[in-house]
């Protein structure tokens, strides 16, 4: 088999989300000593709502009953917006269009994480996700 070499790195996009017990401080006030951690890499701030959706789906492959929650939700950017930071009363995703590479996005994620643990004294998360973007042509 033939090795080829890609001139341009396939990977657009790397998010890392992790979820963790409701902690209602978030929900009510702002983020403040989260922020002062990361402002070095994140200056850019951003307060928002953010909803969801939630339909029941019965046996019979009929809807039962929809819901929406609306939530709190903040935003810290880099100065070039390609790194998001999103945070909620119960989740934390850190997303890249510039760390293309897996080494310098887990250094991005490990410190913006440990930040997050430091603010709000938090042991554990209940889960994790990575999503990649990939483009080829």
């Amino acid at each position: 088999m033939k090795k080829i070499e890609l001139t341009r790195k396939p990977l657009l996009e790397i998010s890392l989300s992790v979820s963790f017990p409701t902690i209602l401080l978030i929900e009510k006030e702002l983020p403040i000593s989260f922020q002062e951690k990361i402002r070095s890499k994140l200056p850019i701030f951003k307060d928002g709502m953010s909803s969801s959706n939630e339909i029941s789906i019965g046996i019979d492959g009929l809807p039962q009953s929809f819901s929406q929650r609306k939530f709190r939700n903040y935003l810290f950017l880099s100065e070039d917006s390609k790194v998001k930071v999103s945070l909620s009363s119960s989740a934390l995703t850190i997303t890249s269009l510039c760390l293309t590479d897996l080494l310098g996005f887990a250094e991005y994620c490990t410190f913006v994480i440990n930040s997050f643990k430091e603010a709000y004294q938090i042991n554990y998360f209940q889960k994790l996700a990575i999503r990649t973007l990939y483009a080829f042509s």
